[in-house]
């Protein structure tokens, strides 16, 4: 199971194409989060939240792992703002690849209250930009699992 989600998400990085995001791909990030977990292990209540604090931590200690690739450190990334952890979006920026894989801007179109203008733009770093402009008037909504604006 968790090779064939490895597979899904780093095949767009292997390849050096611009291909669209298969759903699939979509799902695999989406994986990430709390609800999915917590229906997975057919948890509730604190029991759901310490498992998904648990693949927090296993994601910010694998960062420790001096081996990993960029394409693993960039997807450790996307799990730990999917998350609400904010300071992913850093280690995401150093990480992402030029041009960027439609894979990592559907996460960040997913995750973010983005304009209009920005979710449409032919540009592949507006997203990036318009997120680093709005950092602190973004704030983590826990029940819907994604950002609003202040």
């Amino acid at each position: 199971m968790l090779s064939t989600l490895a597979d899904l998400l780093t095949r767009p990085f292997r390849h050096r194409r611009l291909a669209r995001a298969a759903p699939q791909r979509l799902l695999a990030l989406v994986a990430l989060r709390r609800q999915i977990i917590a229906d997975a292990l057919h948890l509730t209540g604190s029991q759901a939240d310490e498992a998904a604090f648990a693949l927090e931590n296993h994601l910010r200690a694998r960062l420790n792992e001096r081996a990993l690739t960029v394409v693993e450190k960039h997807l450790i990334a996307i799990g730990l703002i999917s998350r609400g952890q904010f300071d992913g979006f850093g280690l995401f920026e150093q990480t992402l690849p030029y041009p960027p894989p439609p894979i990592s801007l559907h996460a960040l179109r997913l995750l973010f209250p983005l304009t209009r203008r920005v979710r449409k733009s032919t540009d592949p770093l507006a997203i990036t930009n318009w997120v680093r402009e709005n950092r602190r008037r973004l704030k983590w909504d826990e029940e819907n699992e994604r950002y609003i604006v202040r």
